[in-house]
């Protein structure tokens, strides 16, 4: 169970391509989605994000803008590509954008930032339908939630930083909680983000809190809620990929030998005929359960290194 557990994980952290990410990118944003030019200039070249399905991609060119330095003269135009025609409307990120495709490619998740490194970071859900593309703004009621259990400008004991009306507006208004989209699940498709507390000491002693949430992709519903020691399982995507893909070369070197055995004994029949045969097949088989027993000791060592006891399960 614990390996399926963490087979799981895996696929949702690493439901997209992943490229290097830049330093904001990496602060304020799961590592898996795919980063995108937020500038243009005469020498860049067109970047595509291909969906799983094969007919659809997120393409990014550039357009003149008609004016000259010090403005810019180009800048980045963000289409949905499907069977090489332009889905309208385009596409309209903030700064620092990155994208993650949903394994059916009916949804593209947009993240960017109207603020820089702290924030704030927003997600867009586009829906691909038959005539276009259609955005869903559906990170309100994760906001909400999330500014409920971790509220902005509040005063540790004994100082008076924040102000009632500043306290406030930060009741009123939960726009300046960063969200980001980690993964996605299926069947149905549903959506994994991460809602933050911004980096920064004018948001309160909870700057930095973090939660995981699970929601629909259309209207936004929260459909599960990671706090905690839960949340931060969603977060060592990184060095579980990492291990997993040592993992499965592994199992891939164990697989090769598994067709090595058979090529041996496919002789004559495939059974051993001779003594020396018969040592082949037997060294073969102590070096596959060699090999399976420490994919096992290597599996279990990330998992209870890396993974709670008590994790969220999807």
């Amino acid at each position: 169970m614990k390996l399926v557990w963490l087979e799981i994980l895996f696929v949702l952290l690493t439901s997209s391509s992943s490229v290097a990410q830049s330093p904001a990118i990496a602060v304020n944003q799961c590592e898996h989605s795919t980063e995108l030019p937020q500038f243009w200039d005469s020498d860049s070249k067109p970047v595509f994000v291909p969906a799983p399905k094969g007919n659809l991609s997120l393409r990014v060119t550039g357009r003149r803008t008609g004016k000259y330095y010090p403005k810019d003269e180009f800048v980045p135009v963000y289409h949905v590509v499907r069977n090489g025609k332009r889905l309208l409307p385009a596409i309209h990120p903030y700064a620092s954008p990155s994208a993650l495709w949903s394994p059916t490619s009916e949804f593209l998740a947009v993240m960017s930032t109207d603020g820089g490194l702290v924030g704030t970071w927003n997600v867009v859900v586009y829906s691909i339908e038959s005539r276009g593309i259609v955005a869903h703004n559906v990170m309100n009621d994760v906001r909400a939630d999330f500014a409920h259990r971790f509220p902005a400008g509040v005063n540790t004991p004994g100082t008076h930083m924040f102000s009632d009306k500043e306290r406030g507006a930060f009741a009123k208004d939960a726009s300046w909680v960063n969200v980001s989209a980690c993964g996605w699940l299926s069947q149905p498709e549903r959506l994994i983000v991460r809602a933050s507390v911004p980096p920064s000491s004018r948001f309160g002693p909870n700057m930095g809190e973090k939660a995981v949430y699970v929601v629909d992709p259309l209207s936004g519903k929260i459909l599960q809620t990671y706090l905690g020691e839960q949340a931060k399982t969603f977060e060592v995507g990184d060095k579980l990929e990492g291990a997993l893909k040592l993992l499965r070369e592994e199992k891939t070197y164990c697989i090769q030998r598994v067709d090595a055995i058979r090529r041996l004994g496919s002789r004559d029949g495939g059974i051993p005929r001779t003594e020396a045969e018969m040592r082949d097949h037997e060294f073969v088989l102590k070096q596959l359960n060699d090999e399976w027993s420490r994919c096992n000791d290597r599996a279990t060592a990330i998992i209870n290194t890396l993974l709670p006891d008590e994790r969220p399960r999807p």
